[in-house]
C-alpha cells in the first residue's frame, strides 16, 4: 500500500489541473489516515500539505486541507499530528475566501479533538477559535464549541458560540445540550456504552465489573467486546469478548473481568465495541461511505480503582488500532444468538 500511495503522490504532484490535483491529494490523505502506520503517513501528509499550499483556488485548497487534517487526527499520535495541523492552520489563515476558510477551520477543529493529548487539543482549539472570531467564521466556531463540550469545558463551549451567527448558535447549542444530557445519562447515547464501573478486590488482584447498554437485535448489530486500555490509548490492558448477540432481552447487562493487575491509582479507560454492518455518513471528500468503526459512540468511562470512574467523550479514532489485537471475537452465529 505504501509504495502504491507514494507513486500516486508523485503522479499527483505532476498534475496541471488544480481540481484533479485537489481530489487526488484528498484521496491520498484519506488513505494514509486509514493505513495505521504513522511513520509512513507523516512524510506523505507533509508532501500533500506542501502541494496543497501551492493550489491557488481557495475552495480546492480547503478541500485538500480538510482531508489532510482529518487524516492527521486519525494517526493516533499527537506529536506527529500537531505539526501537520499547525501547517494546515497556517495555510488556512492565509486564505482570502471566508467560506473556504471556515470549512477548513472546522475540519482542523474536529481533528484537534481527535488528538490523544488534551493539552495540545486545547492549545489548537484556542488558535482556531481566535482565527474564526477574527474572520466571523461561524461554522468553525460551532465545531470548536462542540470540541470544548466534549472536553466537558461547558463554559468555554457556550462562550465560543456568542459571536457565531444565529443558525450556528442554534445548531451548536443543540449539540452541546445533547452532549451534556448524554454525560448525565449515558443510556441516551445510541450504541454500545458503558453505564457504570464497579471495581472489586479479590486475592490481591482487581475484578472490574461493568454495566453495558447496547442495541443487540441480531448478528448484524451487537456489542462484541468491552475493553480496558491505558489512559493514552496505546496499550490494551484487558479485553472480554462476547460470542454472539445474547443480550437482546437483557438491557442493560453486567459483565465482569477476570483477575487483572492494575494499580489502584492507575488511570484507565473502559469502553465497549459495537459490531455493526452500518456505514458512516457519505463523505464528500472521498465520495465513499466507510464501515463504522464500532467506536463511533465516542464514549468511555475514565478513572481509577482508587478514585472511581466518570463518563468521558473520546475520539472515534482514539486507540482504534487496538481493535486489531488478539483475542478477536468469534463470528456471531445467528442460530446461537436466537437461542
Amino acid at each position: 500500500a505504501v509504495s502504491l500511495l507514494e507513486a500516486a503522490m508523485t503522479a499527483t504532484q505532476a498534475m496541471d489541473d488544480p481540481g484533479a490535483q485537489s481530489d487526488a491529494l484528498s484521496a491520498i490523505a484519506t488513505a494514509y489516515g486509514a493505513l495505521g502506520d504513522t511513520s509512513a503517513a507523516v512524510p506523505i501528509l507533509e508532501e500533500a500539505m506542501t502541494a496543497t499550499q501551492a493550489i491557488d483556488d481557495p475552495w480546492l485548497q480547503s478541500h485538500s486541507l480538510r482531508a489532510i487534517a482529518t487524516a492527521s487526527g486519525a494517526l493516533g499520535d499527537a506529536s506527529a499530528a500537531v505539526p501537520i495541523l499547525e501547517a494546515a492552520m497556517t495555510a488556512t489563515q492565509a486564505m482570502d475566501n471566508p467560506g473556504a476558510k471556515s470549512s477548513a477551520l472546522s475540519a482542523i477543529a474536529t481533528a484537534a479533538g481527535d488528538l490523544e493529548d488534551q493539552q495540545m487539543t486545547v492549545e489548537l482549539l484556542g488558535t482556531i477559535r481566535q482565527e474564526a472570531d477574527r474572520t466571523n467564521a461561524s461554522g468553525a466556531l460551532q465545531h470548536v464549541a462542540v470540541e470544548y463540550a466534549k472536553l466537558h469545558d461547558w463554559g468555554t463551549a457556550v462562550d465560543t458560540l456568542r459571536t457565531a451567527d444565529e443558525q450556528n448558535q442554534i445548531a451548536g447549542f443543540t449539540q452541546i445540550l445533547t452532549l451534556r444530557a448524554e454525560q448525565q445519562h449515558p443510556a441516551l447515547i445510541d450504541g454500545a456504552v458503558v453505564l457504570a464501573v464497579e471495581p472489586k478486590e479479590e486475592a490481591g488482584s482487581s475484578i472490574i465489573e461493568v454495566t453495558i447498554h447496547s442495541p443487540d437485535p441480531s448478528c448484524d448489530q451487537y456489542v462484541d467486546w468491552w475493553e480496558i486500555l491505558s489512559e493514552d490509548g496505546k496499550t490494551l490492558i484487558y479485553q472480554s469478548e462476547f460470542l454472539s448477540s445474547t443480550h437482546a432481552d437483557e438491557q442493560p447487562f453486567v459483565a465482569s473481568s477476570s483477575a487483572i493487575q492494575v494499580q489502584p491509582d492507575q488511570v484507565v479507560l473502559i469502553r465497549a465495541h459495537q459490531h455493526t454492518t452500518e456505514l458512516e455518513p457519505y463523505d464528500p471528500n472521498t465520495g465513499r461511505q466507510l464501515p463504522k468503526s464500532g467506536y463511533d459512540v465516542e464514549q468511555a468511562m475514565k478513572g481509577s480503582i482508587a478514585k472511581g470512574f466518570k463518563v468521558v467523550r473520546i475520539s472515534e479514532n482514539f486507540g482504534n488500532s487496538l481493535a486489531q489485537e488478539n483475542p478477536q471475537p468469534l463470528t456471531c452465529n445467528a442460530n446461537q444468538a436466537a437461542s
